[in-house]
């Protein structure tokens, strides 16, 4: 049992280790991967990157309600986030990036 959890835990930082800083804070959500388990989180796995930056976007101009969450991976000891003001913080870049890699995973 405790060789399974050593690989468990080795796999998981070996698969995340390359992945940027703000597309892992997307997965402290959403789920790794971006397939969430709960039903108050949507799966963000799959969607279209159109789709992913137009909610950024729809979230930085102020034309879509904020959603507080609180974190269920990674850094689970911070308080609540909003993608609103997560959205603030990105630059056009960064929401690419996070588009693009969200939309090539697979949906699930």
């Amino acid at each position: 049992m405790r060789a399974i959890i050593v690989l468990v835990l080795l796999y998981g930082t070996s698969v995340f280790a390359d992945v940027p800083k703000h597309i892992q804070e997307c997965m402290d959500c959403h789920g790794p991967e971006g397939v969430s388990q709960h039903e108050d989180m949507p799966t963000i796995a799959g969607a279209s990157a159109n789709f992913i930056e137009e909610t950024f976007a729809a979230y930085q101009y102020d034309m879509r309600k904020e959603v507080k969450s609180k974190y269920r991976f990674g850094d689970t000891s911070r308080k609540p986030t909003s993608m609103k003001k997560l959205a603030k913080t990105l630059n056009d870049d960064q929401i690419a990036e996070a588009a693009t890699y969200f939309s090539n995973l697979p949906f699930v």
